[in-house]
């Protein structure tokens, strides 16, 4: 789907298996997971592509302790390669120590949007939480729907369309390769049977040569020995 090339999704796979400790465990049918390795299973198919944002909706919930671990320092880890990292929590703890910037939503509205360094100078996360979602909003309504809908399925469509335009243009390349290997392999041909027919004429034409000079020879003592019966 997004184009990930087998070396690459395998090299993904293997680091995010690991880091998970699935090894023993990725082989089995998932219905045998746990919450806990469920929930891994989905993080490992959301970074395959190494996607530029990351986008998790309470990734922590119901997760035991080692868990929660892992994927915290997955996500920080995956920020630090440069990308971006966002993820909704009602465990303002774990998003005081994971986080370097929070947004406060109230009923679809986003009533502040900090730096939690600055946040900090002045009181605890937790405080500003309590303060800023005193703010008296209305419900954000749900406008256009069906054109968002549509967009969504319109780059699902292109993206459809470019994958199967790869996936034609590999196909092309292939037969053009075998086509050449093909014509290679008998163009070599035909150069092998050119050389058995120029060797068998050689052969042939020796042959002839041979006889006529034997004949020659033949030729030469008879007449010598006429000549001695003459004399």
């Amino acid at each position: 789907l997004y184009g990930v090339s087998e070396e690459d999704r395998t090299k993904a796979i293997d680091k995010y298996v690991s880091m998970f400790q699935l090894a023993d465990a990725f082989d089995n049918k998932i219905q045998t997971y746990s919450h806990g390795m469920k929930q891994k299973i989905s993080i490992i198919a959301a970074l395959v592509h190494n996607p530029k944002v990351w986008i998790l909706d309470e990734p922590l919930i119901g997760l035991d302790p080692t868990s929660i671990f892992q994927i915290k320092e997955c996500m920080k880890q995956h920020a630090s390669e440069g990308n971006i990292v966002f993820f909704s929590s009602h465990l303002i703890d774990v998003v005081e120590r994971v986080c370097d910037r929070i947004a406060i939503i109230k009923k679809g509205h986003i009533l502040d949007c900090k730096l939690v360094a600055d946040i900090e100078k002045e009181k605890t996360v937790e405080e500003y939480y309590l303060e800023t979602i005193k703010a008296d909003v209305k419900a954000t309504p749900v406008k256009n729907a069906k054109a968002t809908l549509d967009k969504i399925e319109a780059k699902k469509k292109e993206k459809e369309e470019k994958r199967a335009k790869r996936e034609a243009k590999k196909t092309r390349k292939n037969a053009q390769t075998e086509l050449k290997t093909e014509t290679t392999q008998n163009e070599t041909a035909k150069d092998l049977t050119t050389d058995n027919t120029d060797n068998n004429k050689s052969e042939k034409t020796d042959k002839k040569e041979t006889k006529k000079i034997q004949k020659n020879k033949t030729n030469t003592t008879t007449s010598k020995t006429k000549k001695t019966s003459k004399k």
